[in-house]
């Protein structure tokens, strides 16, 4: 199978070398047309990654760095990874399946995995390796969650914002709580959050969906100093509250920030009280409390190599059946022309 796959994510860099490196793949793939091959751009909060497929994988690859050193003023490439053919196909299945995640099993990924993949199928064409690449590997990721029962085996992203919030001393209950980017994710944590009767919401956006929470006008979200908890997700290029913004009643506010590339200036916690923590430190404390699920995590890879060995072989006679049959049927059209 001649696939590749490119990228960095929260193991091979900390996250303001993520931020930069993110920004650069953005501009690059933002366009997936542009290239000479076939190519699917993933990214999430704690990945970006290019999957692509050509004939020469050497000099797809050669190209694509090429393309980020235009963009990326400083030496970055020992930052990113690199997998070809079966360890390629290998680590989409980890990653769909939630293996290869900061938070073990987590199931937001195979859903940001599929929208990827159909939004370039449905804008433009795709040669078999790639398609065969991420059917399979949504597949397994799918099967894995099934038998392994993934999700209950350690602590979701909404789980753990609510958690450290309580360690923090807050009342959730009482705590008045602003949201602030009407993101994906923050519907994800609105949702929990409102199921564990946390009744003072307030969501800060340009754009609103459907809701009966309070609203915060975009243009205003920086008088801040009123709420308890503050969380942040959104896809903003820059940074959203700086230590500019900050007040002198603006001390004892705890504030999430999710967001990759980062919303909020990490400089506000020498200007102020107030308690920042962001996805890194989250994604820590998740690892701490799953932690007793290694065996089943070990399970689980070996589970996923031998997949991946029986697809590869499977898609290997595929492609033998197909050059058979288009033999076979060259032979007969020249014996017609005979």
């Amino acid at each position: 199978m001649d696939i590749g796959v490119i990228g960095i994510n929260y193991k091979s860099s900390i996250l303001i070398e993520r931020e930069k490196i993110t920004r650069a793949f953005q501009d690059v793939f933002s366009d997936q047309k542009r290239f000479p091959f076939h190519s699917i751009f993933l990214s999430t909060c704690n990945r970006t990654e290019v999957y692509f497929s050509a004939e020469d994988l050497p000099a797809i690859h050669h190209d694509i760095l090429g393309r980020l050193r235009c963009r990326i003023n400083q030496g970055f490439e020992h930052l990113l990874y690199s997998y070809f053919r079966r360890d390629c196909f290998l680590h989409l299945a980890r990653v769909t399946a939630g293996l290869d995640s900061a938070i073990f099993g987590e199931t937001e990924i195979q859903r940001q995995v599929k929208l990827a993949y159909e939004s370039v199928r449905q804008k433009s064409s795709l040669n078999a390796a790639v398609h065969y690449l991420f059917q399979k590997g949504l597949k397994i990721g799918k099967d894995l969650r099934t038998s392994f029962l993934l999700p209950k085996l350690s602590m979701n992203l909404s789980e753990a914002i609510f958690s450290l919030s309580i360690k923090k001393g807050l009342d959730m209950q009482k705590a008045r709580i602003l949201f602030v980017g009407n993101s994906e994710l923050n519907r994800k944590l609105i949702s929990y959050f409102q199921v564990k009767k946390a009744n003072d919401l307030t969501l800060c956006s340009r754009h609103y969906s459907n809701n009966d929470l309070k609203k915060l006008p975009w243009d205003q979200f920086h008088g801040l100093s009123e709420f308890d908890l503050i969380i942040f997700a959104t896809k903003s290029s820059e940074f959203l509250l700086t230590p500019f913004h900050l007040t002198n009643s603006f001390q004892k506010n705890l504030i999430f920030d999710l967001s990759i590339p980062r919303s909020v200036d990490p400089k506000i916690v020498n200007t102020s009280s107030c308690q920042l923590i962001n996805l890194e430190e989250v994604e820590k404390y998740i690892t701490l409390q799953q932690a007793h699920s290694l065996h089943k995590i070990e399970q689980c890879e070996e589970v996923v190599s031998r997949l991946i060995d029986r697809q590869i072989i499977l898609y290997q006679q595929k492609i033998k059946n197909k050059a058979l049959y288009e033999k076979d049927s060259t032979s007969i059209s020249n014996i017609i022309a005979l």
